[in-house]
Order: structure tokens, then C-alpha cells, then sequence
């Protein structure tokens, strides 16, 4: 008896093996062919992509080129709600001032179309890391971020930015002193 059971298992396992793997190559060839043509999401991580070069190397020009007319920038300084893109170009060029792009990491990407709601729309996602050597304190300060992009075909429409400002104010020996003034101070020695 337990001949015919172990026999019979064999035999399913065969069939299960058999006629699982012309299916498994018939999707491997339909992906080869699906990889080959970029899908939308892709184009649009490429333009965005395109965008974060532009600002790591001060090429103010090619952001606005990468953006919609009405672009609008959030979460860009602890100072203001948003931006539009020529505001943004402007604060960004006199920021660097204070400091160069020492690196930026490739970071991880992500697209997602939403059908409906109030974030309906195709978005681009990074999650990065930067280090910005400030030029008076004369150091380095490194800190992740993360962005969401609203796209409108290859073109950012909105650009929500997201790091930690008080990590970068500590790596430069500040503190947040509760109660006193409206931001951060030096640290007191």
C-alpha cells in the first residue's frame, strides 16, 4: 500500500512538473518582450532622475525644463509652504553659497499610478541619501531624504521633499533651545 501511495505521489509530481514549465518559459518570454519598451513609470523616474542631476549640479536651467509651468516645490526650506519654480531655482542658486553637493547616492525609486482621489495621478517616489559640505563651518553633513513626485506626463508637477533639518543643524553644532527665539542656535560651549 505504501508502494502504490509513494508511486502515485510520483506520478503527480511528474504531471505538476510537466505542465507547470511550459507556462513558467511562456511568461519568462512574454517579460523579455514586456521589458524591452519602457513603461510610463519608468519614463517618468528618468525625468525626475534627470531633475535631482540638474540640482546636484546647479544646472537651474534643465530643472525648469523638467517641470510643468505651474510646478509647485514643498517642504524645500523650514521658512516658507511652498515654492514655484522659478522660487525654488533662486533659493537653491543663493543656498549654494553656503554649501556644494559633495555626493548624492542613487537612491531607490518607485512609480505608482493612482486612479482616483485627492492623490489621483502618476507619482515618483526616492528615497536618498545627500552630503552637503557647508563652506564656513567647513564640514560635511550627511542626512537621508525622501520625495514624492506628482508627474504630469515626463514633466513634475508638484515635488514633495522630506529630510530631517535639525540633523543637518546638529552635524553643524547647533541646538534647539526650547523657548528661546524662532529656530535653532549655536552651541553653547
Amino acid at each position: 500500500m505504501n508502494c502504490k501511495l509513494l508511486l502515485s505521489a510520483f506520478i503527480f509530481l511528474m504531471v505538476l512538473i510537466f505542465t507547470v514549465s511550459p507556462v513558467n518559459a511562456q511568461n519568462k518570454a512574454v517579460s523579455r518582450t514586456a521589458a524591452a519598451a519602457p513603461s510610463p513609470g519608468d519614463t517618468q523616474i528618468e525625468a525626475v532622475k534627470r531633475m535631482n542631476t540638474a540640482w546636484k549640479n546647479g544646472d537651474w536651467r534643465a530643472i525648469a525644463e523638467n517641470c510643468t509651468g505651474d510646478a509647485m516645490f514643498f517642504g524645500v526650506a523650514y521658512n516658507t509652504d511652498s515654492m514655484t519654480v522659478e522660487h525654488v531655482t533662486q533659493y537653491w542658486k543663493q543656498d549654494r553659497q553656503n554649501y556644494s553637493v559633495k555626493e548624492m547616492g542613487n537612491g531607490y525609486w518607485n512609480s505608482l499610478s493612482v486612479a482616483e482621489g485627492p492623490t489621483k495621478g502618476d507619482w515618483v517616489f526616492t528615497w536618498n541619501t545627500l552630503t552637503l559640505h557647508y563652506k564656513e563651518a567647513k564640514k560635511d553633513v550627511w542626512f537621508p531624504m525622501h520625495a514624492s513626485y506628482l508627474m504630469e506626463g515626463n514633466k513634475v508637477k508638484r515635488a514633495y521633499l522630506y529630510f530631517d533639518s535639525m540633523k543637518i543643524y546638529n552635524q553643524l553644532g547647533y541646538k534647539l533651545v526650547p523657548g528661546e527665539g524662532t529656530g535653532p542656535e549655536p552651541a553653547k560651549e
